[in-house]
């Protein structure tokens, strides 16, 4: 394709599929910004914003990815995350205001949303989804503008604090392993429970571990849970109303584009000056040693030491029990067992090999 814009929605594999593999080693807001922090009861800060509508918290400038898009007129934005990334909407607004902001600009859009998965997932699958290879060729695509959310599916997912922070930090050490100038916005979209949350002055666990994460790795964050929930207790729309779900209306997509946006637009606010050049980011030791920032996935032809699992060649979840199922949910490859201790076994030895950095005999 020749065209100046290309968008590449690329679908890979649906969540329940990723069980078919080994995981292996390897608008304007009207509120006011108040002059002091609340504090939750485990001393986390309640996220109030610096300015009216600065529902963001900027880390560095963005001007790796400016560099790219401005002056060499190319550029590759990836979207990683859930369904809400998966879906139409804020992320092709947010496209659109590239395209506009950057018009000499040849830009390749990536769609990596998977419904359904989290920051765990998201570890495992970022060689393939994000940087285009399976781990094996040594070719990683460059990528200059990471988009990440989980914080809708590692809370309803049931993630525990340790697994948020070593799923969150494996997307971004790894991510800055391969292509040390990528640039990374972390964000907090918005559910029921965090409005709770956020309301009972408690900010949301996941919030605190993602956010942890973010300013370890010195990367811009915008926390759209807590723009949703000042918004509204601000009277000026409803969730039941205006936002709807935690699959945002139209106008909660908006909400979303504008906030991504306005932070941007803060950014990029001043010229880019000549002498700034691209630099490298700064990789600090790991806040967990146990993070997934060697995770991949790996065909599950190649997994060994079953212990207990069985290959179902074309598997329907849905049998026997029933239930519904998620589009790209049924009839592909699973690894299935029958008793949870089996289940805990496999998920035990893909945390300990996904975070090693020493070779190690594959096993699921």
């Amino acid at each position: 394709m020749h065209s100046r814009y290309r968008l590449h929605t690329r679908f890979t594999t649906p969540p329940m599929s990723i069980v078919a593999f080994a995981l292996v080693f390897m608008g304007f807001c009207k509120i006011s910004a108040d002059d002091t922090t609340a504090l939750n009861e485990n001393n986390a800060p309640l996220f109030t914003p610096a300015a009216p509508d600065e529902f963001f918290v900027l880390r560095g400038d963005l001007n790796n990815c400016r560099i790219r898009f401005e002056r060499d007129k190319v550029g590759r934005v990836v979207f990683l995350g859930g369904s809400i990334t998966h879906n139409s909407g804020w992320r092709d607004m947010t496209c659109e205001y590239l395209r506009k902001r950057f018009p000499e600009t040849k830009f390749e859009f990536i769609n990596a949303g998977i419904p359904s998965t989290g920051s765990v997932p998201g570890a495992f699958r970022l060689l393939r989804d994000v940087f285009g290879t399976d781990g094996t060729d040594g070719e990683v695509k460059q990528v200059d503008l990471l988009f990440e959310e989980a914080a809708v599916n590692d809370s309803s997912n049931g993630r525990s604090a340790e697994q948020m922070t070593r799923g969150m930090e494996g997307i971004v050490r790894h991510a800055r392993k391969l292509n040390p100038q990528i640039d990374v916005v972390v964000m907090h979209f918005v559910d029921p429970s965090k409005i709770d949350d956020y309301r009972a002055g408690r900010t949301p666990v996941v919030v605190q571990q993602h956010e942890a994460v973010a300013k370890h790795y010195d990367t811009t964050s915008i926390h759209l849970a807590r723009e949703v929930q000042m918004r509204i207790d601000a009277g000026e729309f409803t969730w039941e109303k205006d936002f709807r779900n935690l699959h945002p209306s139209p106008f909660g997509q908006k909400l979303y584009a504008a906030t991504i946006a306005r932070m941007l637009d803060k950014a990029w606010s001043k010229p880019l000056a000549a002498n700034v050049a691209s630099v490298d980011h700064p990789l600090p030791r790991p806040i967990d040693p146990q993070s997934y920032d060697s995770a991949e996935l790996r065909p599950i032809s190649s997994a060994t030491d079953l212990a207990g699992f069985t290959l179902v060649d074309n598997c329907d979840p849905r049998k026997p029990s029933g239930g519904g199922v998620r589009p790209g949910f049924v009839n592909v490859p699973m690894l299935s067992a029958r008793s949870r201790a089996t289940a805990s076994r496999l998920t035990s030895k893909v945390a300990r090999s996904a975070s090693s950095s020493l070779p190690v005999e594959m096993r699921v």
